[in-house]
């Protein structure tokens, strides 16, 4: 991954970027990933856009009610 700094954390990544301009993460598997707001400028597919959603919006402190 190019890009500043980053960490990893076992049964899912935990991103932690200080620049993720350009990664391409779009063959990633990012469904239990954590960190996920510090990956600005990553590119990612429409899918999993879609599955992060929950996981986006509980880290930018949006609380989530069917």
């Amino acid at each position: 991954m190019r890009g500043g700094s980053s960490t990893l954390a076992a049964d899912g990544a935990e991103f932690a970027l200080s620049a993720a301009t350009g990664c391409d993460l779009r063959t990633s598997r990012l469904a239990a990933a954590r960190g996920l707001l510090t990956l600005r400028g990553a590119r990612v597919s429409a899918d999993q856009a879609a599955g992060m959603g929950p996981s986006l919006a509980t880290e930018a402190g949006l609380a989530l009610e069917e």
